[in-house]
């Protein structure tokens, strides 16, 4: 059960950073043992280690520690490292987290926007708190993932990183304040909430009072989409998915 465990918070850690190093000691070095697992970011902070005893890569050999700085992603390869007659031996392997659409609400526009964006190279994930709606998106596209939480609960369950483009189209846009207050501080590459000028407004507004700073909602694109004309639903979600294509190649970037 404990072997499990690790696995489901190394496979967690992995997912909610840019960037990690997976380390399996395949042989005992000091208080490094044999099978003992871990994983870095690039900054070379330990995420997650299943050894109670080593929280912070400082344990590591300098050699190890230069060795793994400038690591490409998708890398994976047996190290061994040298210290005096004795040998050590590491498996590691690298990750990189890809971009990410996170849809928060499973209605009518979502299920259009996921069509399109199981055309690009994105992971998908939507999130809602209906289930009969997550089903009918997952039938869309093997790349859509779907999260059943409330959405004041959202933030437990899930992480947000910088690779993240985010869309807020709650139905009825009953809880785009509940997600934002979700989000809203998190690092993502962009954020869209749907709603008409006045609502936006309002919404900020609202947010400000909460202690939100008012910078921090100015980047956020609102009305979401970049204008095409038309009011379809097929207009709507081509509209956010061309923003998204577009804040992805830099060619608007308020962030």
């Amino acid at each position: 059960m404990k072997n499990i465990r690790n696995y489901f918070e190394i496979a967690r850690a992995v997912q909610n950073s840019k960037f990690s190093i997976f380390i399996n000691a395949l042989t005992d070095h000091n208080n490094v043992r044999a099978n003992d697992k871990f994983v870095l970011n690039e900054s070379m902070d330990i995420l997650f280690s299943s050894n109670s005893e080593i929280l912070s890569s400082d344990f590591f050999s300098n050699k190890l520690i230069d060795y793994l700085h400038g690591l490409p992603p998708f890398y994976k390869d047996t190290l061994i490292i040298s210290d005096g007659n004795l040998s050590y031996r590491y498996y590691i392997e690298t990750f990189a987290a890809k971009e990410r659409i996170i849809i928060f609400g499973a209605g009518h526009v979502s299920a259009m926007l996921c069509r399109f964006a199981a055309l690009f190279n994105f992971e998908i994930l939507v999130i809602d708190d209906r289930d009969d709606l997550l089903k009918d998106v997952t039938g869309i596209s093997p790349k859509i993932k779907t999260l059943l939480s409330p959405f004041t609960d959202f933030s437990k369950k899930i992480s947000i990183n910088e690779k993240d483009y985010l869309v807020v189209i709650t139905r009825g846009h009953s809880y785009d304040k509940e997600v934002l207050m979700g989000v809203l501080n998190s690092n993502y590459k962009y954020l869209g909430m749907i709603g008409s000028r006045k609502r936006v407004s309002a919404v900020k507004e609202y947010m400000i009072q909460q202690g939100f700073l008012a910078e921090k909602l100015n980047k956020m694109f609102a009305p979401i989409g970049i204008p095409i004309g038309g009011s379809d639903i097929e207009d709507i979600a081509l509209s956010i998915m061309a923003q998204i294509i577009a804040v992805k190649n830099n060619v608007v970037n308020k962030l």
